[in-house]
């Protein structure tokens, strides 16, 4: 890399980081093209100029990139990473990171595998990156530090296309991408004493990175492609070089600073080895032998982790018995788990070390062996047990046995296509349920999804829930709420022509509903149960939907909000989602009326009676768009849905305009007990006049001093209102709206005031100015076309008529790509021809002025002249 001395003051790099500097990217973008030309590799970033762009965070390229053509800048960087010119490879790889950490994340990725990626970062060679010699690191090397940076952000960038991009990881393998990897420096443990705790510190966090990177190969479910791409041999020495680093980096080091690298390299090691067993289909890559270094490895790193009974260790338990009880193991488990847990008492054998002899015992094809299977769950539920850290522990081992035994009536469940008989199954709940803690919970979820083919799993859910249910007595609030949470999540899993007994869940949270609902949590998942009834049934069912506003207006005169936004967003797109595709099932009435009605109802009221909790706002937003997507019920429910918001947004605006009138403005008690900007709109005045107060009432909050707990009311106040901002937004900008409705239905909102209300609230408010492409952001621009033509200009004319009254300035170019719609008046820069339109850039004005409104400007000129 070029120094800031041998780079000129006037050469590209340097323009471009000034134009960096002064919030202008958009003037240097023939710099950054020319930084991007592998015709010119000698003109890359200096160091310096480097640090001063990377500071400006993801805004300024963001901000350039806007103006590039994306593929031609992406195909130039990889053209570089494919030439032989050595030197110019860092800056590329620095370039392509900082663009992965954008936003656009999901679209670079692909972006990226279409340009050819997998071929540009497998031609990456290690001499490249900084080494002298391929695979070796000298002492002087790794002291200096250059190969790591680089190799990191390398590393870094691979792993997020393994994530982003399917398309990636086919390519990565044809270019044979991990066995290039592997000839990567695998640090010298001997080196280490001779070095700097700086380079040892670096080194340390270049090996964690690449072991992570290793592991990704396998989490992208590939296990296969890269066993036909290396040997085991070769995979084996190569993990046991990164096991000789790990162990004298944990002998050199303090503890403190070796417990994190340690447990994650032991984890990452174990994990990778695990996933192999699991999904090698010879399953014969392991001999005992291996195992048990395995085994004294994790060992080690587990008594650096701290006290036992960790998840990490809790998953490697888990993955040591499912694969024992596959057969992919052809020794017990790995793991002596008394070895971890609370020592028993002289003479006496760890309750650990008879249900493991149990669990041995029974086998995968032992299921008839009820007595030994009663034994067991005497081990997990013998009142003898002492309530200790300790014996929780041992009982959270006993756990995972169970977790087992019930997962191979699942396995034999899909194998035979039958249903597993009550004995077994029902012992083991029963023993589960006696458990306190999230024992529940996790039972249910092994059960239900630890499968990826539901389909054979039809029927079996509905049981293991009527089985579970009836002992919600026995449980504490908290497991009820966990049978619940498996309940909720099955009605997402499942697809709902899989379950002929679906029906017969419908009185399962019905049955809940005849106590008094006291945990909030628990009420909460209730409710949701509810909801997803309404949603998934067939057929409309006004039993659940009376208990679901029976059990909504529990909450409400408790003074709890179900905050139930995630969860519920997830039903309303599937619902939509199947709307969309013809599939869904309802009748006609309904479909139109009943399900989105009670929704909106529900929704409304609660919303309405706590203005302050913004999860309110998110929920009625979610309703909204959720109806916008079917047009049969447009106009029949979603206009009253918005004339009651429009109140909310009064409401709230009101809250905020506690104290002024008269137009003035301080933080006491207003002698008048009216909204101000109620009185404003009754008084014949302006609602340009009632924003007004409103805005300076949010101005002198935000500079107040005001206390911890109102500043909190504050700030989620003013969340929710810009959340009602981008509802008001999508109701002028929907897609899905049919083109006959759309111009009438934007009329009546108009009328009711909801324009006015988004148009104010998004001036003030810079985070929420897009809500004009919030809705087409993440959708096909084709589709988008083809169902609203023409009805984008109309929403853009109406946005430009409230612009000139409420001053929200956007830039003339319709087709600005900017992040910003409005700005300040003073970064706008006016046509110098007719002095009525504005940009944001030079860019926009000259793209602007070639698609028409350069015989716009002549004629408006022409009408301004002295005379006309």
């Amino acid at each position: 890399m070029a120094s800031s001395a041998q780079v000129p003051a006037s050469s590209p790099a340097s323009r471009f980081v000034k134009a960096v500097e002064e919030g202008k990217p958009w003037i240097a973008v023939d710099d950054l093209c020319h930084l991007l030309d592998p015709i010119n590799p000698g003109n890359g970033f200096s160091e310096q100029d480097w640090k001063v762009a990377e500071l400006k965070s993801t805004k300024a390229f963001r901000k350039v990139l806007r103006f590039v053509n994306d593929d031609d800048a992406v195909r130039a960087l990889l053209s570089v990473l494919t030439s032989s010119h050595r030197g110019s490879h860092a800056d590329c790889i620095k370039l392509l990171w900082c663009i992965s950490g954008l936003s656009l994340v999901p679209k670079f990725a692909k972006q990226l595998t279409d340009c050819g990626a997998a071929d540009a970062l497998a031609n990456i060679c290690p001499h490249h990156l900084g080494l002298s010699q391929p695979g070796l690191l000298s002492a002087a090397e790794w002291e200096r530090g250059e190969f790591f940076p680089v190799t990191r952000l390398y590393l870094e960038l691979i792993e997020f296309l393994l994530k982003n991009s399917p398309g990636f990881a086919a390519g990565a393998f044809e270019h044979r991408l991990f066995s290039r990897l592997m000839r990567l420096s695998v640090l010298d443990p001997h080196l280490l004493p001779r070095l700097s705790p700086k380079a040892v510190g670096a080194g340390v966090a270049y090996a964690q990175r690449l072991l992570h990177t290793f592991f990704v190969f396998f989490e992208v479910k590939l296990t296969n492609q890269v066993l036909a791409e290396v040997t085991l041999s070769e995979l084996g020495t190569w993990l046991d070089r990164h096991w000789a680093f790990t162990a004298v980096v944990q002998r050199i080091l303090p503890p403190t600073e070796a417990k994190s690298f340690v447990t994650f390299a032991g984890t990452t090691i174990y994990f990778t080895l695990t996933l192999l067993c699991s999904r090698n289909e010879e399953r014969e890559l392991f001999t005992p032998a291996q195992l048990a270094r395995v085994r004294g490895r994790v060992e080690r790193c587990l008594e650096l982790q701290g006290p036992p009974g960790k998840p990490e260790f809790r998953e490697m338990v888990e993955d040591c018995l499912r694969m024992m009880d596959t057969g992919q193991m052809n020794q017990p488990s790995p793991f002596d788990t008394s070895n971890f847990f609370t020592p028993p008492a002289p003479g006496e054998p760890s309750r650990q070390a008879r249900a493991h002899r149990l669990l041995a015992s029974l086998g995968p094809s032992a299921s008839h062996k009820k007595g030994r299977l009663r034994e067991l769950v005497d081990v997990v539920v013998s009142s003898k047990w002492v309530h200790s850290d300790g014996e929780e522990l041992t009982r959270g081992g006993a756990l995972w046995t169970l977790f087992r035994l019930l997962e191979t009536d699942v396995a034999k469940l899909e194998r035979q296509r039958a249903r597993p008989g009550p004995s077994r199954t029902g012992l083991v709940l029963r023993a589960m349920s006696s458990i306190l803690g999230v024992g529940t919970e996790l039972l249910l979820r092994s059960a239900l999804f630890r499968t990826e083919s539901p389909d054979g799993l039809e029927g079996f859910g509905p049981r293991l829930l009527e089985w579970a249910l009836p002992t919600f007595e026995s449980l504490a609030p908290i497991n009820r709420a966990d049978v619940l949470q498996v309940l909720f999540a099955s009605f997402q899993t499942f697809p709902r022509a899989k379950w002929a007994a679906r029906h017969k869940l419908v009185g399962l949270p019905l049955r809940v509903l005849q106590e008094p609902v006291e945990n909030f949590i628990f009420g909460r998942l209730v409710w949701m149960c509810l909801a997803s009834l309404v949603l998934f049934l067939p057929d409309y069912n006004p039993q659940v939907v009376a208990q679901m506003d029976a059990c909504e207006r529990t909450f409400l005169r408790r003074g709890a909000l179900m905050a139930a936004g995630d969860e519920y967003r997830a039903l309303i797109d599937t619902l939509a989602a199947e709307i969309d595709g013809g599939r869904a099932t309802w009748p006609p009435e309904a479909r139109a009326g009943d399900v989105t009605v009670e929704a909106i109802r529900v929704f409304n009221r609660a919303t309405l009676r706590k203005v302050d909790h913004k999860s309110a706002c998110c929920e009625a937003a979610t309703v909204f768009l959720s109806t916008f997507r079917d047009p049969a019920v447009l106009e029949q429910c979603l206009l009253p849905a918005v004339e009651a918001v429009i109140p909310l947004v009064r409401k709230t605006h009101g809250e905020f305009a506690e104290g002024v009138w008269d137009g003035g403005v301080h933080l006491g008690p207003s002698p008048v007990e009216d909204d101000p900007l109620e009185t404003s709109l009754r008084a014949g005045l302006s609602l340009k006049h009632g924003l007004r107060l409103a805005e300076a009432i949010f101005e002198r909050a935000a500079e107040a001093k005001l206390e911890v707990g109102e500043r909190t009311l504050w700030r989620v106040r003013t969340e929710a209102l810009q959340t009602l901002t981008s509802v008001l937004g999508l109701l002028l900008t929907s897609h899905r709206a049919h083109p006959s409705e759309r111009a009438p239905f934007l009329r009546k909102v108009g009328e009711a005031g909801g324009v006015e209300l988004t148009a104010e609230i998004l001036r003030k408010e810079p985070r929420v100015r897009l809500a004009l492409a919030t809705c087409h952001r993440d959708n096909n621009a084709t589709l988008l076309k083809e169902w609203v033509p023409g009805m984008l200009e109309l929403a853009r004319d109406l946005w430009d008529e409230l612009a000139a009254e409420f001053w929200f300035l956007e830039c003339s170019n319709k087709k600005c790509e900017r992040d910003m719609v409005e700005t300040v008046r003073k970064t706008f820069k006016r046509c110098s021809g007719c002095q009525k339109a504005q940009y944001c850039s030079k860019d926009c004005q000259l793209r602007h002025w070639k698609h028409g409104h350069k015989a716009d400007c002549r004629k408006v000129a022409q009408s301004a002249a002295p005379g006309n």
